[in-house]
């Protein structure tokens, strides 16, 4: 019982998440690929819901390191509110590792 509910609460998660990098479409994709576009770096941002600045620093690097992006001060503030949401979502589930 415990299994199936940490699964639909993952699967909330990543809904929750998704929408949030869906909205915030760095690659400026339409829509309708946004929806998938980002699901690709769940893994690797669910591994860093240690703190905000956690968040932040993986974001940063696959906007730099897999996007091949760079981004203003002004998209930075963007860059650490968008961490603190998801930092939040994460925060919400007991599944994810601390």
């Amino acid at each position: 019982r415990q299994h199936v509910d940490d699964s639909l609460m993952m699967e909330k998660v990543n809904i929750l998440i998704n929408d949030i990098l869906k909205n915030w479409n760095p690659l400026d994709v339409p829509l309708e690929i946004a929806e998938d576009e980002y699901s690709t770096y769940f893994p690797m941002i669910l591994k860093h819901t240690q703190n905000p600045n956690s968040v932040y620093s993986c974001l940063k690097k696959i906007l730099k390191d897999s996007m091949d992006m760079e981004f203003s001060d002004y998209e930075d503030i963007e860059l650490r509110q968008i961490a603190r949401r998801i930092y939040e979502i994460a925060m919400c589930n007991d599944t994810l590792p601390k």
